[in-house]
């Protein structure tokens, strides 16, 4: 029985330790510019960067900002997440914190593609 408490205390304040830990992780946050030109469909690439690579220690947030001259929306392939109207000199922020390929587009000029990938460290 001795043997049995131990354990589970043990197990109880390493949950505790590491879900304090995570939960001190601050949101880190990726910057993807819109580049100036992006609607023109002869420019690559429209994003900059163009793929975002994230290791997931704690909820990461990319935030696309537009730089160019024209409205754009980042709009995930699989509808996982879409941004309203992006105005020139706006951004849209968006939380990543699950692990997977984010592919995404303009809706208003889908030749405009980016990826992000999430991965577990």
């Amino acid at each position: 029985m001795k043997i049995f408490i131990t354990v589970t205390f043990l197990s109880f304040l390493w949950v505790v330790s590491h879900s304090t830990v995570l939960s001190q992780i601050p949101n880190q946050v990726r910057i993807v510019e819109i580049i100036p030109g992006a609607s023109n469909s002869g420019l690559r690439p429209p994003f900059d960067p163009p793929t975002v690579e994230i290791s997931l220690i704690g909820p990461v947030t990319v935030k696309w900002t537009n730089e160019d001259s024209a409205y754009h929306t980042v709009t995930a392939v699989d509808k996982s997440f879409e941004s309203p109207l992006i105005a020139p000199t706006k951004s849209f922020n968006h939380l990543f914190d699950s692990p997977g390929y984010y592919n995404y587009f303009c809706s208003l000029h889908p030749y405009m593609t980016g990826i992000v990938i999430v991965t577990n460290p």
